[in-house]
């Protein structure tokens, strides 16, 4: 079985296999239209190679499948990142992350349990990412824990009020 290969130059070559979060910024809110409101975060990821290398290539396309509550959203794997490709230097953001409730605004702090999980493609191939984002999305707050990644390489973040 011959394992396709994502080419850093003529004398490397890696397979991408995680995302790791380099960290993660607040929003006002998770671009909620007019009458709802949710906390938001803007994380920021490096894509890295079976190794635990960062893959300094640009051109690639993360995807994303995303659960809510333990439904899924039936809308299988798609692009989310903002570039919608990675820099040349292998980053990209996810922005923005979160949940909106409403309208009308709810009196309490909601919260819903979001999961992502993720792959990756180029040059028309798709490769699995074992990175799985977990998310605690509420009105007031967001809190994110990657897992899936080498020791050392999972990271959270969390902004505002959290249940």
């Amino acid at each position: 079985m011959q394992i396709s290969t994502i080419g850093l130059n003529e004398n490397f070559s890696s397979l991408a296999d995680d995302f790791i979060m380099t960290g993660a910024d607040p929003l006002i809110d998770a671009d909620c239209t007019l009458n709802s409101a949710g906390a938001g975060a803007i994380p920021h990821y490096q894509v890295l190679d079976q190794t635990g290398s960062s893959m300094t290539v640009g051109g690639m396309t993360p995807q994303e499948d995303v659960s809510r509550d333990g439904v899924d959203w039936g809308r299988g794997f798609l692009s989310f990142a903002t570039p919608p490709q990675t820099n040349p230097d292998g980053t990209f953001d996810d922005n923005p992350v979160g949940t909106c409730f409403g309208p009308p605004i709810p009196s309490q702090n909601l919260c819903v349990s979001v999961v992502q999980t993720f792959n990756i493609v180029y040059n028309n191939i798709t490769y699995p990412i074992f990175t799985v984002m977990t998310r605690r999305d509420c009105v007031k707050g967001i809190r994110g824990n990657i897992s899936g990644n080498p020791a050392g390489d999972n990271g959270s973040f969390s902004f505002g009020t959290v249940n």
